[in-house]
C-alpha cells in the first residue's frame, strides 16, 4: 500500500468554496455524554485562513498524543462540504470533560484543527497510546449545530453530509455507524454517530458517495453524544506475528484530504 508523509504543519489557504453555514458538536466521555446546547455561531465571511496544530498535539490534560505523520490512503474527505472542524468533542465546550456549556460554542468551530487520537478513554483499546487505551479516531464537527431534520426543513440537504472516504463494501451496519472494507481488503473505515444512514449491509459504495448525516446517535439509535462524526481508519498490520485490524491515527490523512477539498480537488 502507498503511504506518504505530511511534512507541512501549518498552511494558509483561501477557501475555494463559498456559502458556508458553520457549526456542530461536542461532549461524551468514553462514549456517553450530554447533548449540550446553545445558539449556532455566526458564520464567517467566505474565504479564510485554514490552520492546524501538529499531529499528536492534544488539549492539555486530555491525554498523551501519538505523533504519526503518515498519510495512509488517498482518501476523499469524509464530509461533503467545507468548513469542517477536527477537534475534541469531549474536552471542548459542551463536552463531558469541559465545564463550559454549549456544544455550539463558537470556539468549537474555529481553526486550528487539533488531533484527538489517543485522547483519554478508559474502555477503548489503542496499542499506540502510552496506557494501551485511548480514543481510536478523530472527531470532526460538521458545518451546522442543527439536527438533520432542522437542516432539511431549511432546504439545506447538503449540510453535514457524510461521504465515503474510499470505495468499498459495507460490512457492518448498526443504528449509529457503518464499517466499510476497501477493495484490497487492507483498510477499514468506521463512521460513527450518524443518522439518515443511506446504505445497507453488503452494499458497495463509491468514493464520495453519501452515507448519512453528522449526528449524535448511539448504539441504541437514540441521542447519545454531541453532533459530530467520529472517524476511524484501520489498517491490516502484522502485530506479534499475526495479522490484525489496527486503529491508526487518521489525522495526517484527513489533513491531506481536507486541503485538497479546499483547493477544489477532492
Amino acid at each position: 500500500m502507498t503511504m506518504m508523509k505530511l511534512s507541512t504543519l501549518k498552511v494558509s489557504t483561501l477557501f475555494a468554496l463559498a456559502g458556508f453555514a458553520l457549526a456542530a458538536c461536542s461532549s461524551s466521555g468514553s462514549s456517553g455524554g450530554s447533548s449540550g446546547g446553545g445558539s449556532p455561531p455566526t458564520p464567517p465571511p467566505p474565504g479564510g485562513n485554514f490552520s492546524f496544530l501538529p499531529v499528536g498535539t492534544l488539549i492539555a490534560g486530555s491525554g498523551t498524543g501519538y505523533s504519526d505523520n503518515t498519510v495512509y490512503r488517498n482518501i476523499r474527505f469524509p464530509l461533503l462540504k467545507v468548513p469542517a472542524y477536527a477537534n475534541s468533542q469531549v474536552y471542548r465546550p459542551g463536552g463531558s470533560q469541559n465545564a463550559t456549556p454549549g456544544q455550539c460554542n463558537s470556539t468549537n468551530y474555529a481553526y486550528p484543527w487539533q488531533d484527538n487520537f489517543c485522547e483519554t478513554r478508559t474502555s477503548s483499546t489503542n496499542i499506540w497510546c502510552p496506557s494501551g487505551k485511548g480514543h481510536q479516531g478523530q472527531d470532526i464537527r460538521g458545518e451546522s449545530c442543527k439536527s438533520s431534520s432542522a437542516l432539511d426543513a431549511e432546504g439545506k440537504v447538503d449540510a453535514n453530509v457524510v461521504v465515503a472516504a474510499e470505495s468499498g463494501t459495507v460490512i457492518v451496519v448498526q443504528p449509529h455507524y457503518i464499517k466499510v472494507q476497501t477493495d484490497d481488503e487492507t483498510t477499514f473505515y468506521n463512521y460513527l454517530h450518524m443518522d439518515q444512514i443511506q446504505v445497507g449491509l453488503g452494499d458497495y459504495v463509491a468514493k464520495g458517495q453519501r452515507l448519512g448525516r453528522v449526528a449524535n446517535i448511539g448504539p441504541a439509535g437514540t441521542p447519545y453524544t454531541t453532533r459530530h462524526l467520529h472517524f476511524e481508519l484501520k489498517q491490516v498490520m502484522n502485530i506479534g506475528g499475526s495479522l490484525r485490524e489496527v486503529h491508526v491515527n487518521p489525522y495526517a490523512t484527513l489533513l491531506d484530504s481536507y486541503q485538497r477539498l479546499l483547493a477544489g480537488n477532492p
